[in-house]
């Protein structure tokens, strides 16, 4: 009766508590802190790339590997007196019962995921791991165990759309939440009319001196609440139907903008972002050649910006819309270089023009070494795979004149530009660039 009762009650492949303990683990501490001061926090952990690790090399090392991440789970959390679950699949929970506060939620789900990306050898072979973790608290976001683990489930699709690992929920995250609602139908207001706008970002060309592209960047002036960021609404489209007709609009305006400056004998190429779902729509490569058509312009003056972890979700239908887009002519480049999974397999892989190295990278590189050599290194990679190299966030002369010294193809930052309406953008790359001396 025993057996039964903890089979009942915990996952066979790793021992840990199954979704039915959780709950059940979570609702006598939920009693034991009502009235307390202090929170508690659940937390939901998905592994990156676990489906490739299946089908790549068997489920044999797969279970293998699920083994070793409840094991170095364990360690983390029983430091915090914790409990974790696996709820199935690469799918862990964590209940922490007793906390200060959210805050210190956050720092422990930080330790949960750097304990991931420590060396991971399984049977012989070593896989890069990561995850994505969301975290919900008591009493702010819920009551019940139910209620908790649903918030951090829409916390943590939020850290993997974001690329944060971590994310704590808020209720613009839900689908649900009528603030949410509101901005998705004044957004589809806001591409059908006259709201948005693109500024542009001119990028300079170190062994040429000269402007060679800039990038394209979606900006929302709203009519009654004014200038809202692209960090805010991208977020709502990427959540809903309306990624596709943002992205088509963005690429629409950027593609005759750029016609009308090579019309006027301005020849430098525009670049755009594409997210996570547009790499899984495989419709887009030819709506965007249609778009390129239409105005006559040479694909390759299009380039598309991709993140290494919007690659990563669906890898293979994401190769498929990847491929598609440079067999059409496009440029393809890497943006945020070295904050995401790619793994040097997976880069040779990939039809790229680019890498855009990230600026936290860029932004410490002349007084943190370590900062340094990954970007020098980023530099040798990307140029041993034949790559030009891209430096975003430059905003000193000191750092524009290190990143020529490392060898960097391409620099864009405010000590060059900040983003700029198009009429001013392109009066400033007809100009020679002033005060750069490499």
């Amino acid at each position: 009766m025993q057996e039964l009762e903890y089979q009942a009650n915990h996952d066979s492949l790793t021992g840990l508590p199954n979704r039915i303990q959780l709950h059940r683990r979570a609702t006598e501490a939920l009693r034991a802190i009502a009235g307390q001061p202090g929170c508690l926090s659940l937390m939901l952990l998905d592994l990156d790339r676990f489906k490739e690790v299946n089908d790549t090399l068997g489920h044999r090392t797969g279970d293998a590997l699920l083994r070793l991440v409840a094991q170095r789970l364990q360690e983390t959390v029983a430091a915090h007196q914790g409990v974790v679950a696996r709820l199935g699949g690469d799918e862990f929970a964590m209940l922490l019962p007793r906390l200060p506060d959210a805050a210190r939620a956050l720092e422990i789900a930080g330790e949960i995921v750097r304990s991931l990306y420590r060396p991971t050898e399984v049977e012989g072979i070593f896989i890069e791991l990561g995850g994505s973790i969301g975290v919900a608290v008591y009493p702010q976001h819920g009551g019940t165990s139910h209620a908790l683990l649903r918030c951090a489930d829409v916390a943590m699709y939020a850290a993997k759309e974001n690329s944060s690992s971590v994310s704590l929920y808020d209720s613009s995250y839900d689908e649900h939440n009528p603030r949410r609602l509101a901005m998705i139908t004044e957004l589809g207001s806001a591409i059908r009319g006259d709201q948005l706008i693109l500024h542009y970002q001119p990028r300079y060309h170190f062994g040429s001196a000269r402007w060679c592209s800039c990038e394209a960047l979606v900006r929302w002036q709203h009519p009654r609440l004014g200038f809202i960021p692209p960090g805010e609404f991208v977020q709502f489209a990427e959540t809903s139907e309306l990624i596709r007709p943002l992205t088509l609009w963005v690429a629409r305006q950027a593609v005759q903008q750029m016609a009308r400056w090579h019309a006027d004998g301005l020849e430098v190429g525009v670049s755009i972002n594409l997210s996570t779902r547009n790499l899984l729509d495989i419709t887009l490569p030819d709506a965007l050649a249609g778009l390129l058509s239409d105005v006559g312009m040479e694909p390759r003056f299009l380039e598309l910006e991709i993140t290494e972890t919007a690659l990563m979700n669906d890898p293979d239908r994401a190769m498929l819309v990847v491929n598609r887009l440079a067999e059409l002519g496009m440029h393809l480049s890497v943006d945020d270089f070295g904050t995401g999974y790619s793994s040097l397999a997976y880069l040779k892989r990939l039809p790229l023009h680019a890498l855009k190295i990230d600026r936290s990278f860029v932004r410490d590189m002349l007084h943190d070494e370590q900062d340094a050599i990954i970007v020098r290194s980023t530099v040798g990679l990307a140029h041993s795979l034949g790559l030009q190299v891209v430096a975003e966030g430059v905003e000193d002369a000191e750092t524009l004149a290190g990143l020529h010294r490392f060898g960097c193809d391409e620099a864009q930052g405010y000590v060059l530009s900040k983003p700029l309406p198009a009429e001013q953008a392109g009066a400033l790359m007809r100009l020679p660039p002033r005060s750069i001396e490499p």
